[in-house]
């Protein structure tokens, strides 16, 4: 039993009241820091090897399998928060449409309609894997090279051109989402379609925790890399992305994050503004994408410049 002193140094029983609290179930909180970014560097290694060049139809097994299973893990973290922004804000309906409304409720000028469609896109991914979407393969194969000389992919199972969301997000020729680039053949998907929808990941935390509150989104990494703690995702995917050699993606990548980043940057505000579509070289001139990292500090791959110390030493 608790006791308390009073004047009369009598010693009275203190009561214990019932204290009431309340909580919100999101299963999906953890996916993403204690599961996808536990096997992103197998994914990553798997990718590294992978000629970027020739004609496929596939990526090899383990980069494949590891990538789409990450993909789902990472948009099943996006349907957890928003279910918990829909219990705070009284709001229901498909992820992609609310979750834009409600960011345009709370400022109007926001682009409800193209942050709908990136959410979109990365929904139909996660359908594409979820449904297992079939395709026909057929190839012509050089004798000599063992090069595919002619690749012929059509869609036999699965939404098409007579979905109409699926026809408005998605180049159905290329077989990619037409904002994004993720592939919707699901053999070629890899690891720059889930950091791709990783950084779409990012962009959605940061966006909520800016425009409705850390409680709404109380999302929270604790990655350790070598011999200290990571608590960036953007500094995380800046050190990925630092190592990707894939000069085509690296094109398509920085023109996609330079549109983003005029869109959503302004309604970051601080301590949300450190997302990957922010983490760009401060030189005038220069805003080369990921400045700041985990090994290599606070340096510019382009300019030069450096600003302290690297973040992680002997990692």
């Amino acid at each position: 039993m608790l006791f308390r002193i009073v004047k009369n140094i009598e010693l009275l029983p203190l009561r214990i009241m019932d204290r009431k609290e309340s909580y919100l179930s999101v299963i999906g909180a953890h996916y993403v820091p204690d599961i996808v970014l536990d096997f992103l560097p197998r994914i990553f290694e798997a990718y590294k090897i992978r000629d970027y060049k020739s004609k496929n139809f596939q990526v090899s097994a383990c980069e494949n399998t590891l990538s789409t299973a990450g993909l789902l893990l990472s948009v099943a973290s996006i349907e957890s928060y928003a279910n918990r922004i829909f219990r705070f804000e009284e709001k229901r309906g498909p992820v992609p449409e609310k979750i834009s409304e409600i960011f345009w409720s709370k400022n109007n000028n926001f682009p409800k309609e193209d942050f709908e469609r990136l959410l979109c896109e990365v929904y139909i991914l996660r359908d594409v894997i979820v449904h297992n979407h079939i395709y026909d393969i057929s190839t012509a194969v050089d004798r000599e090279s063992w090069e595919i000389k002619h690749l012929d992919e059509t869609l036999v199972i699965g939404k098409g051109e007579k979905d109409k969301k699926f026809k408005e997000c998605v180049d159905c020729a290329a077989k990619k989402t037409k904002l994004l680039k993720l592939h919707v053949q699901p053999l070629k998907i890899g690891f720059e379609d889930l950091f791709t929808v990783l950084f779409v990941f990012d962009t959605f935390v940061r966006l909520s925790q800016s425009m409705l509150s850390d409680s709404h989104v109380p999302f929270r990494l604790y990655c350790k890399i070598g011999k200290t703690t990571e608590s960036s995702l953007s500094r995380l995917l800046a050190s990925y992305y630092r190592q990707i050699t894939n000069e085509e993606y690296l094109k398509a990548l920085e023109s996609l994050l330079t549109e983003l980043r005029g869109k959503y940057a302004h309604f970051l505000v601080s301590p949300y503004d450190d997302a990957f579509i922010n983490n760009i070289c401060p030189r005038p001139n220069c805003g080369k994408i990921g400045f700041h990292t985990i090994l290599r500090g606070n340096t510019c791959a382009a300019c030069g410049l450096s600003i302290g110390r690297p973040l992680a030493q002997n990692a």
